[in-house]
């Protein structure tokens, strides 16, 4: 096993001319993980849990979604484009058979690589994931006030939701910070408040280094159909919520596990959305096995 300390970070050419920049922590010789970033943020969003992983013998492979940091922008697409994206980067970096992992909005990319890899991809786990938008989940219901804002408007006026976004990187880092540790439930408040302004608004700093575009898109995207059913992804997949989520409620994880054909919902009970960081063990046990 490689030193937790070891991480590699490049970008690989796909077929058009686009440019998929990603990174890879963990034990850069075990087994991979393609890692779809959140929301509002960037592949740099899993670096905290890169000696946990190292720790359990996988590799993670973490990408930055078009348009975001080094990534070529590309529209139109949907959701259902990126599992050639993923399979093109692993293609390139000699991984076969790999476990997808998304959280919060990255949950549905994870999902598309299941959808469109077929046995390639071993197993699927969400967490935090968004489900797809319609009936009795809408965006209304999400907890982060951004997100209730954008996704609106990034598919009626797209100028104004960049305008958007670009006030929200140029406000002061201890101005965001301290909003969003305000807006947060108990169980996440502890994560974020341990960060540094800085660190908690690092990853968004870096997805719009090239333009406020590709986060954006990510909006539109996500809103419209994703290009699969749920019906789809016939691999195992994990659902894993945090029962104090109030930024993705219950009622997206309960439509993802009852929607999968082999969905299991995995409650923890004392999290909140930064499950990923509360309860990390919970997370690689499900990508272990």
């Amino acid at each position: 096993m490689r030193t937790p300390a070891e991480t590699r970070a490049g970008a690989i050419r796909l077929a058009g001319g686009r440019t998929l920049a990603y990174t890879e922590l963990g034990d850069l010789d075990g087994a991979p993980v393609l890692y779809c970033h959140g929301g509002l943020s960037s592949s740099g969003d899993i670096g905290f849990a890169h000696g946990a992983f190292a720790q359990r013998g996988l590799r993670v492979i973490a990408p930055d979604r078009p348009g975001t940091g080094d990534s070529t922008r590309h529209m139109p697409r949907r959701v259902a484009d990126w599992a050639a994206d993923a399979a093109g980067l692993c293609d390139v970096l000699g991984v076969g058979e790999f476990a997808a992992l998304g959280w919060s909005a990255g949950g549905p990319y994870a999902l598309a690589c299941g959808a469109g890899l077929g046995p390639r991809v071993r197993l699927v786990a969400t967490v935090g994931g968004m489900a797809p938008l319609g009936g009795d989940v809408r965006a209304a219901q999400l907890g982060l006030a951004a997100d209730r804002l954008l996704f609106p408007m990034a598919r009626r006026a797209s100028a104004a939701a960049r305008a958007v976004v670009w006030a929200s990187t140029h406000a002061p880092v201890r101005v965001l910070h301290r909003q969003l540790v305000k807006h947060l439930p108990p169980a996440d408040e502890a994560v974020v408040a341990a960060m540094t302004p800085t660190e908690a608004t690092a990853d968004l700093t870096h997805a719009v280094r090239r333009g406020c575009g590709g986060v954006v898109d990510d909006y539109v995207v996500l809103g419209a159909e994703w290009g699969f059913a749920l019906e789809d992804v016939t691999c195992p997949v994990a659902v894993l919520q945090g029962a104090q989520d109030t930024l993705l409620p219950m009622a997206h994880a309960r439509a993802l596990a009852g929607g999968l054909p082999t969905g299991e919902l995995v409650v923890v009970p004392e999290a909140g959305h930064f499950l990923l960081h509360t309860a990390t063990g919970t997370v690689l046990d499900r990508l272990a096995g």
